[in-house]
């Protein structure tokens, strides 16, 4: 009786040979590198028109539509960036937008520019605060000047100092969001 330890049985040579061939003479080609999320054209343009950082603004997207252009959600906000109607009025007038209208909130390009130039005014508002920004363009701007009255908006710092559990984890998510992306951008 003949042993089998120590040695390769001769019916995976021959498999084993021909994979070895195909790794050797197929190496994996690199992958094309290509942008980490949906529309970033239109995100880069819009995040350097309005001085926000795209990844930023990829990161509000994905928590608000997951990039899906045609949410509408029950309070009536639209598309990818789920701007309101009354908020995409009020910024295509300070832009000078005449060819705006509610249907073309559906557009990416429009609801982009829209939403970016908005989440830029935040920003601007809660003075360069991401927080207060990003709780904000949840919850609105006036919630959140009312929340910077309370003691415990000035006791603490960060995300815990916010009242409404729902925009607290809003705002957990796009920043965690948005530190993802950062990261990816880095590597490329």
């Amino acid at each position: 009786m003949c042993s089998m330890q120590g040695r390769v049985p001769q019916w995976l040579i021959i498999p084993a040979v021909l994979l070895l061939w195909l790794v050797i003479s197929h190496p994996p080609q690199p992958e094309q590198p290509s942008p980490p999320y949906p529309h970033a054209e239109i995100i880069d343009r819009a995040a350097d028109e309005f001085g926000v950082e795209a990844e930023l603004v990829a990161a509000v997207i994905e928590n608000e539509s997951a990039f899906n252009k045609q949410r509408v959600s029950a309070e009536g906000a639209v598309g990818l960036m789920q701007v309101l109607p009354s908020t995409a009025e009020e910024a295509a007038a300070e832009m000078n937008m005449d060819e705006y209208t509610p249907e073309r909130l559906f557009e990416p390009e429009m609801n982009i520019r829209l939403g970016t130039w908005y989440l830029s005014n935040l920003m601007k508002e809660f003075t360069g605060d991401t927080v207060a920004a990003l709780a904000a363009y949840n919850a609105g701007p006036a919630r959140v000047e009312s929340w910077q009255n309370l003691p415990r908006w000035k006791e603490k710092e960060g995300i815990d100092r916010i009242p409404l559990m729902e925009t607290r984890s809003y705002v957990m998510l796009v920043l965690t969001e948005y530190d993802r992306l950062k990261v990816a951008a880095a590597g490329r």
